[in-house]
């Protein structure tokens, strides 16, 4: 068995992108999407995180599921009151009419942090690229075609339970930006997303609609009351620990500084921040690169027959690795049991 800890270049990074263990094939890989399920998201999605929040890919053709987890959310049981966890903060869904598709596979690199699906439709190359860039504190989601003006979608941004009375939202639409504000009773926290889509194609006026595109990257910016101060654990009642801040304008300006970015230093400037922590360590249990091919839950299946994969194992241990540091970062609450990523209402 041999751990070396390494000294990751700058320049490598920038001029190739890849770290040592993205060359070594340390990732998930699957051929199938998720389920559109609770199962299908604890089993089966692609987690991706930047400390702030973090976002499960599930990789559906025709009906994208990104679910977006922020640390800011907390809900309250009302039938426990003393259950609070994260709740779900965001479903964003990108919808397409490919229907006939080959050629389906679906990734995470842990290397680069990028979670991606790649497929063909009517004679077409598709990909998808999602990650969630620490030092702009933004998720992002990049669409391709191989073919000139083939990429056409819809972006469907939701908040979820919604409840009268304990949670509430309103959607916006002002100078190409969608806006998604909500409002929870529970620990009176008020939270927004702002969506905006860069693209080489035509966008409707309300920012949800792309058509004849080659490529487009949608940025979804977050911002809320919620600050880390000694009155959010003195406080004894827990609907009055937050100040009523309005959290729009911080949003929208994150949105704005990150789209002025553009996608290739939005992406350069994600691996690089990631890439220095995740690339100090290599582990080499005498895997088989083969192995690297090999879809991930065959994998699995195969080891729990006793067909031991020593690259199933390293992958294990790069996994933890990979998940702690998109659980918390440096600003971000420490990480819990169940890092930064929960689907479900309490």
């Amino acid at each position: 068995m041999k751990i070396r800890f390494a000294r990751l270049g700058l320049a490598a990074v920038l001029l190739t992108g890849l770290a040592p263990s993205l060359r070594a094939g340390h990732g998930l890989r699957f051929v199938s999407p998720a389920d559109d399920s609770d199962r299908g998201w604890e089993q089966q999605s692609l987690p991706i995180g930047c400390g702030h929040f973090g976002a499960n890919v599930f990789g559906n053709v025709t009906n994208e599921r990104v679910q977006v987890t922020h640390n800011a959310l907390h809900n309250v049981d009302p039938q426990n009151p003393k259950k609070a966890n994260l709740t779900d903060a965001l479903e964003i869904r990108l919808r397409t009419d490919h229907r006939a598709v080959t050629n389906y596979v679906r990734g995470l690199d842990f290397a680069s942090a990028v979670a991606w699906v790649e497929y063909a439709a009517d004679g077409v190359r598709y990909r998808r690229e999602f990650f969630a860039n620490y030092p702009s504190r933004v998720l992002v989601m990049r669409l391709t075609a191989s073919e000139k003006g083939r990429l056409s979608f819809v972006l469907e941004p939701v908040a979820p339970f919604l409840r009268k009375g304990r949670r509430t939202a309103e959607r916006t639409v002002q100078d190409g930006v969608v806006g998604v504000y909500q409002e929870l009773s529970d620990f009176a926290i008020r939270f927004d997303a702002e969506l905006k889509v860069l693209t080489d194609g035509r966008v409707s006026s309300d920012g949800l609609v792309v058509s004849e595109a080659t490529e487009a990257t949608v940025i979804v910016a977050f911002a809320s009351n919620y600050r880390l101060s000694p009155k959010v654990f003195a406080e004894p009642d827990f609907r009055r620990k937050l100040e009523p801040i309005d959290p729009r304008p911080e949003a929208r300006q994150i949105l704005a500084a990150a789209a002025a970015k553009g996608f290739v230093s939005l992406r350069e400037e994600h691996v690089r921040d990631y890439a220095a922590l995740f690339g100090r360590v290599e582990i080499d249990l005498g895997g088989n690169a083969a192995d690297a091919k090999v879809p991930t839950d065959e994998l699995l299946a195969r080891y729990r027959r006793g067909e031991r994969s020593r690259h199933l194992e390293e992958t294990y241990v790069q996994y933890g690795r990979y998940l702690l540091i998109a659980s918390s970062r440096p600003g971000t609450l420490p990480a819990n049991l169940q890092g930064v990523w929960n689907c479900h209402e309490y």
